[in-house]
């Protein structure tokens, strides 16, 4: 989709000195949050950043709002047709000046010392490429914080000892590190770049290939950012989260097609690659058994056993055909039960304010 040429075109800042921080912020259908981001990186403790929004093609009232700090020097608008998030994060890094590029989703924000604190880590190790943090979560549904932070969520598991000689193993076997990295443009250059084949998972993809060149990764153990689940984000919504499993079986595929590993990451690779195929599979039998195509669901669910085999794989396959109908009700029970348990979960766990 073309944006409307009613609307400003692209801009660009003054000229100036290049700086320090490229923040590369895409943008599509996220006008009721965009301002925050942006002002997010306006209050920073630090001031040698650009920031360069991409609008993604989005249909909404998107670049009305970024349009008032257009007037500041270091805040730039690129425009492109809808290409996704890959390509729009890739643009955004080719017109970028700085020496450090930050990936900021325009629905997430920085907390203040966030470049002050990655900044620190970069200029004091130049061997390091990549720069990770731990982020507050926020849960938009009921407009609180959650009281665990992003490391410390529901399936992020990330390593308990840093052990960069094992860096690359723990990353193959799940993405721990929070979307919003600072990653050196001469490492994102080196590496190529977000694959815009990918429509999901690409920033998994950019960590795993960036660590598979054998360059360093450092993490900032404290909440730097703010990461806002969102209602109905494929992404970021937990109870559909299978559903990032089929495009994390393609990137794992890829993997292992392209990338030259070591035996020991390769193997972490294929057991990733075993595990998304299995639940992407389940997920599917799930969706075919509450639509009550059992047949189908049998199928599925018959892969899921044959890629990763596991007692629970084995019992759900025969309960799909033992007893079907009472494996459904019971399924519709547990996804009641589990929407309720995450309800009075999220109000004990909010943080005040």
């Amino acid at each position: 989709m073309q944006a409307p040429s009613s609307l400003p075109p692209e801009h660009d800042p003054r000229p100036g000195a290049a700086p320090a921080f490229s923040v590369l912020m895409p943008a599509y259908e996220t006008e009721r949050y965009i301002e925050e981001a942006i002002r997010s990186v306006l209050a920073q403790t630090r001031s040698d950043w650009e920031l360069i929004v991409v609008d993604d093609g989005s249909p909404d009232g998107l670049v009305e709002r970024v349009t008032p700090f257009l007037s500041l020097a270091n805040v730039r608008l690129v425009r492109q047709r809808n290409c996704g998030l890959a390509a729009a994060r890739n643009r955004a890094a080719s017109v970028a000046r700085g020496r450090y590029l930050t990936v900021l989703d325009s629905d997430d924000a920085l907390l203040p010392d966030y470049l002050e604190a990655v900044g620190a880590v970069l200029d004091a190790q130049p061997g390091t490429a990549l720069v990770c943090c731990d982020a507050l979560v926020h849960l938009e549904e009921h407009g609180r914080f959650r009281r665990r932070t992003y490391l410390r969520g529901p399936g992020v598991k990330p390593p308990r000892r840093s052990d960069p000689s094992r860096h690359l193993e723990h990353l193959l076997d799940h993405n721990f590190i929070f979307p919003g990295a600072t990653v050196r443009a001469s490492a994102f250059t080196a590496v190529g770049g977000f694959d815009e084949e990918l429509r999901a998972v690409e920033d998994w993809d950019m960590w795993i290939r960036v660590a598979a060149h054998g360059l360093e990764t450092s993490m900032v153990s404290r909440p730097l950012a703010i990461y806002r689940l969102r209602s109905g984000s494929l992404s970021r919504d937990a109870s559909g989260s299978y559903r990032l499993h089929e495009p994390s079986v393609r990137m794992l595929t890829k993997t292992l097609r392209e990338l030259q590993l070591a035996p020991s990451a390769r193997r972490a690779a294929e057991r990733s690659l075993a595990h998304c195929r299995r639940r992407a599979r389940l997920g599917d039998a799930r969706d075919a058994l509450a639509s009550r195509d059992v047949a189908r669901a049998r199928r599925l669910a018959s892969g899921a056993l044959r890629s990763q085999p596991t007692v629970k794989g084995a019992l759900i396959l025969g309960a799909l055909w033992l007893a079907p109908e009472p494996l459904r009700a019971l399924q519709m029970r547990k996804i009641g039960a589990k929407r309720a348990v995450r309800l009075a979960l999220a109000r004990l766990s909010f943080r005040p304010g």
